[in-house]
């Protein structure tokens, strides 16, 4: 599946490429919530919001590891 000019669709695979420096201070302080920096998940939402649009991408089978990403933080895989 194909990035679209709009962003990322649900179902899609894609790879964290990019962390804000709050997702980067949380790594490294042991959250591991926040230790996605290159690893691979799903897009199971996009929600729009006043600052943007953001993806909720999952990286395990139950959707307990799921966190927000913005476009500039990912790329299609």
């Amino acid at each position: 599946m194909a990035q679209t000019s709009r962003g990322f669709r649900r179902g899609q695979s894609v790879r964290v490429v990019r962390q804000s420096a709050d997702k980067a201070k949380l790594a490294v302080c042991g959250y591991e919530r926040h230790e996605h920096f290159g690893d691979d998940g799903v897009v199971t939402d996009v929600r729009r919001a006043d600052d943007g649009t953001w993806y909720v991408v999952r990286f395990d089978d139950y959707g307990l590891d799921a966190v927000p990403y913005r476009t500039d933080e990912l790329e299609p895989v």
